[in-house]
């Protein structure tokens, strides 16, 4: 995926470099709005970490996804989709590294 601003992706890096997520509790978990909330607000995956989510929305702006309301309906329809997917990507990839933990551990165990 593109990232067409890196200056301002370096700047958001950098402040939150400078302010890292605290701990996070129980309360502090966000719904995260896959398709993005002003394209499809019904959409959400429950319970998501403020780090995961901020580098979720990092990876859509890369992408060049727009989460402002597109009022053209087919043009709306590929933005949600084109954010599912960098959704997918990311859960896709959590799920190789898990796979690959257990046959790690597998081996270690045999």
């Amino acid at each position: 995926m593109k990232n067409i601003h890196p200056l301002r992706a370096a700047r958001r890096r950098a402040t939150r470099e400078d302010d890292p997520p605290k701990s996070r509790c129980i309360f502090c978990l966000e719904v995260e709005h896959v398709a993005g909330g002003n394209h499809d607000f019904q959409l959400t995956f429950p319970d998501i970490c403020q780090k995961h989510h901020d580098q979720l929305t990092e990876a859509r702006r890369d992408a060049d996804i727009s989460m402002v309301f597109e009022r053209d309906p087919h043009k709306r329809l590929a933005l949600a989709l084109k954010s599912v997917s960098v959704f997918l990507r990311m859960l896709a990839e959590a799920m190789w590294r898990w796979a690959s933990r257990l046959e790690d551990s597998e081996g270690s165990t045999r």
